[in-house]
């Protein structure tokens, strides 16, 4: 039989204890991610109030150049009826007709989501319904925009959602 020996050495120092460092650590994350979380909720609270402000006027912008693209369709083809748009401004929502293929959109400025619901109607041979977002954000350089579908200026979402209408 033979036996073990295990031999523990303890060294203790004086001042500040390499050991006790992991609190200081911990402290300090715990502050940084306090920093960070308050950081967060100032740049969200920054963006909401942009929004507020900038976003009506990003809506009105949207709605007065769909309404003058329907103008610019009806005039490139007068005589093909499936390519006749209506456009009809409620203020706080519109609706974008194809009547001869049945579909519509209708799009709505929700002030309190800080978004703009859309809802497309397809008609044929079915009724269809599929729903999306635009949304709004804020660039670095305190700028607001609108997004859908991979783009930000009001042309070019103007663009796609009749895009949708058309054959």
């Amino acid at each position: 039989m033979f036996s073990v020996v295990v031999r523990t050495y303890l060294r203790v120092r004086l001042g500040r204890c390499p050991m006790g460092d992991w609190l200081d650590d911990l402290k300090r994350a715990e502050q940084d991610r306090d920093r960070t979380e308050s950081e967060d909720r100032k740049w969200r609270l920054h963006c909401a109030q942009l929004i507020d402000a900038k976003g009506p006027d990003l809506w009105r912008e949207l709605a007065e150049r769909v309404a003058s693209d329907v103008k610019r369709v009806a005039q490139v083809f007068p005589n093909k009826d499936s390519m006749r748009l209506e456009f009809e401004d409620n203020g706080d929502d519109f609706t974008l007709t194809n009547p001869s293929q049945r579909r519509n959109y209708k799009a709505a400025w929700r002030a309190d989501k800080r978004v703009i619901d859309l809802e497309l109607r397809l008609n044929f041979p079915e009724e269809r319904v599929t729903r999306e977002e635009i949304t709004f954000h804020v660039t670095d350089k305190d700028e607001v925009q609108m997004r859908f579908a991979g783009t930000a200026m009001p042309e070019s979402i103007s663009e796609k959602l009749i895009r949708k209408l058309l054959p």
